[in-house]
């Protein structure tokens, strides 16, 4: 992999961070160069957000419900609604 744009930017101003008394908390966790950085459940990329695979297999493994009950539940977990093509015609 060839050298990132903005690395350089990224090496000039560590140590204004450090000599100002602020610094960076945990910056071995911090990720640099990275196509793709996953974050609570999701995949965070140039392209935009997207929900990881295994919440997608985890959405279509839940069981089909039967209820009133069950069908306000299955909703409820549907918070990735944004992934979900046409929701709302396939929840009417």
């Amino acid at each position: 992999m060839g050298r990132l744009p903005g690395t350089n930017s990224v090496k000039t101003l560590m140590p204004y961070y450090f000599d100002s008394g602020t610094g960076i908390s945990r910056l071995p966790k911090s990720e640099f160069g990275k196509q793709a950085i996953p974050y609570l459940s999701h995949e965070v990329c140039a392209e935009g957000i997207r929900a990881t695979p295994n919440i997608n297999k985890s959405v279509q493994d839940l069981p089909f419900p039967s209820t009133l009950k069950g069908v306000r539940s299955f909703l409820g977990s549907l918070n990735y609604n944004k992934f979900i093509e046409d929701l709302p015609v396939v929840a009417a």
